[in-house]
């Protein structure tokens, strides 16, 4: 039983997944400013739908996932489960958010669920294999959970959503970034086409750091307009990008410097957007 436990959290991509329901449920509270019961069919609903995307991702991907280190032990790679069970159970998932989503809240919140479940598995997913800047079309999965969780109960789009929409979308390339250099050489070994083939590492490091500071200066576009609630804002995100802008300029102007190690850039990363949203979410709340 443990084993098929473990087979299937890995099935649904569990910390992919819970990131996604985590995105919806900041989405829920900025646009509503409470934390209700209605959040956990929001959440549950949108988790089984990403983990149906998953589970479609590893029958999309098998083959290339049994030629690399990092995926070969997948379960639908390494066969131990079959392909008409995981459709089954990708299936089921799908369609058990749908329905949850559909019985609680608007049409457009399962809408938007199976939209980013087709374009997760019918855009990005074929793209990979044919360009590494398939990433720019990976970040639209990250910012349509926001709106899933916004548009639960809210029928139009603020310019707050507007700006946290827009920093969770540019967030994301140094993040894809990060991934495909780090496994750059497993991507050759399944015949991908890995980015550092067309850009040296250095370059890249450097595009990363340019991402990153665009970032950490987007969080001021909530406070310059006035967007936020309490003082504690401003202060935040304007020390945040500080300390990044500081932190990568001194990199960027020392070209004798040793690069950040990939582990800090994706520590520097996550803190970047955990801050940013645990403020809005803080901002929304109190």
């Amino acid at each position: 039983m443990k084993p098929l436990f473990i087979d299937l959290t890995t099935l649904a991509k569990l910390n992919v997944s819970s990131a996604v329901s985590i995105t919806a449920l900041v989405g829920f509270i900025v646009s509503t400013g409470k934390l209700t019961t209605d959040s956990i069919p929001l959440v549950t609903g949108t988790f089984l739908m990403a983990a149906g995307a998953s589970a479609l991702n590893h029958v999309a991907e098998r083959s290339t996932d049994s030629q690399m280190e990092r995926t070969k032990k997948r379960p639908v790679a390494s066969k131990r489960i079959g392909l008409l069970q995981a459709i089954t159970i990708s299936s089921a998932w799908l369609g058990l958010g749908w329905v949850l989503l559909h019985f609680y809240f608007s049409p457009i919140v399962p809408l938007l669920g199976l939209t980013n479940a087709f374009w997760y598995i019918a855009i990005y997913t074929p793209l990979k294999r044919v360009t590494p800047w398939a990433l720019f079309a990976g970040t639209l999965t990250g910012v349509i959970p926001f709106f899933m969780g916004f548009l639960a109960f809210n029928t139009h789009i603020t310019p707050l959503a507007i700006f946290t929409a827009f920093f969770l979308l540019i967030w994301q390339i140094p993040h894809f970034l990060i991934i495909l250099t780090k496994y750059a050489h497993e991507y050759s070994s399944a015949n991908l086409k890995p980015i550092t083939e067309q850009i040296r590492v250095e370059r890249i490091n450097r595009i990363i750091y340019i991402w990153l500071i665009a970032c950490s200066i987007s969080t001021l576009l909530i406070p310059i307009n006035g967007l936020h609630k309490h003082t504690f804002v401003p202060i935040i995100y304007s020390a945040m990008a500080a300390i990044s802008i500081v932190i990568l300029v001194s990199v960027m102007l020392k070209p004798t410097q040793e690069p950040i190690p990939a582990k800090g850039l994706s520590i520097l990363t996550h803190s970047l957007q955990v801050i940013f949203l645990a403020t809005l979410v803080l901002d929304s709340l109190l």
